[in-house]
């Protein structure tokens, strides 16, 4: 995994290096870290409540077992190792290549160190059916980070 990482760092369009985007990765984290401090991210309960069904943005904790990016599809994930009311995957699509690597960032940093993450998305929102995120089981990823 970390050679095929490797990989799409050089050849990414900023040219830069794995040490480089190491350095981004780190700051960039320690913003996300510091702006869940000073605004505070929720951590409800795993289950879907009558807000989630609705269409409502909602926060959930998620350990990651496994994160992805996809060559024949436009889209990143990670597996979460329990799913939250059915949904065990979540995506974004890597059109956006910039914002693609800062969540991609934000969800190997949390992986590699062992953290839970805070992922925000909509639980009714099945829009990512057309980036290959399966309706049953995977939505898009609105924003996600870690904390302490």
């Amino acid at each position: 995994m970390f050679n095929s990482l490797h990989r799409v760092i050089d050849a990414s369009p900023w040219g830069m290096s794995l040490g480089i985007f190491c350095a981004i990765a780190v700051a960039l984290v320690g913003m996300l870290l510091i702006g869940s401090m000073l605004f505070g991210i929720s951590m409800p309960a795993q289950t879907m409540s009558a807000a989630q069904r609705s269409g409502t943005p909602v926060d959930i904790s998620c350990t990651p077992a496994q994160v992805a990016v996809f060559a024949d599809a436009p889209r990143l994930h990670v597996r979460c190792a329990a799913s939250v009311g059915g949904i065990l995957y979540f995506a974004l699509s890597t059109s956006d290549a910039a914002q693609a690597a800062r969540v991609l960032s934000v969800l190997t940093t949390a992986q590699v160190a062992g953290r839970t993450l805070i992922i925000r998305y909509d639980p009714a929102d099945l829009s990512g059916a057309s980036i290959g995120c399966q309706v049953n089981d995977c939505r898009l990823i609105r924003a996600a980070g870690f904390g302490p």
